[in-house]
């Protein structure tokens, strides 16, 4: 997960600070859900918590992620 895909506006958690350029935060995180489903391993890049981020939102979402897609490997 390259996390300056992520709006900076939206969640500042990458070195890239432009305004505008990436997508919401939410819909990253819906992508990571269905990714994950297939996925073996991820990758966080280029988290920054000094500018701000709200690093427990982070997280929590990622845990869910992780949660909703060992769940779907159980069924």
């Amino acid at each position: 997960m390259k996390l300056d895909v992520i709006d900076f506006s939206d969640e500042p958690l990458s070195e890239n600070t432009g305004r505008g350029i990436g997508i919401p935060f939410d819909t990253a995180f819906a992508a990571l859900d269905v990714l994950l489903a297939d996925a073996i391993g991820l990758t966080i890049t280029e988290l920054n918590p000094y500018h701000g981020a709200n690093l427990g939102r982070f997280v929590d979402r990622l845990a869910g992620a992780y949660r909703s897609a060992a769940g779907q490997a159980i069924r």
